[in-house]
């Protein structure tokens, strides 16, 4: 009886590993997305303004959460989508941000790292249009 090769078996589980590794970054990015999101909420919840560690926190958000869109599956050119329901005052708009980068976080949990979601990529450019919104916002 001829099994693989043990170079092939070494390969296999050197890919493996990769792939693991790969797909735990992905959620320690979403992880992220998710605290700063928070962080920024609480903070503007007792500030009632920006100041210049925000603008920080809402470029890497948006960094990270592009990353988390091309890492599942999705491109630029998905952000195309229309973001309905834009929080009008900035406190509804920094809450609703917490809100999607946390239900994120959990999008990203429960997908398995062999599937490309739609739903993550789907969840992903709903969060971006709210962060660039809220860049916007907060200058």
């Amino acid at each position: 009886m001829s099994f693989g090769s043990p170079e092939n078996e070494n390969r296999a589980k050197m890919e493996i590993k990769e792939e693991k590794k790969k797909y735990d970054e992905h959620v320690a990015r979403a992880r992220e997305v998710s605290d700063l999101a928070s962080q920024l909420s609480d903070h503007y919840e007792k500030q009632r303004s920006f100041v210049a560690d925000d603008a920080k926190r809402i470029e890497r958000m948006e960094k990270l959460t592009k990353k988390i869109r091309n890492d599942a599956g999705g491109s630029d050119s998905d952000a195309d989508a229309d973001i309905k329901d834009i929080p009008a005052d900035t406190k509804s708009l920094v809450k609703r941000v917490a809100e999607l980068a946390d239900e994120l976080h959990k999008l990203v949990e429960k997908t398995p790292r062999q599937v490309v979601s739609a739903a993550v990529i789907g969840q992903a450019n709903r969060l971006l249009g709210l962060v660039q919104h809220l860049r916007e916002v907060s200058r």
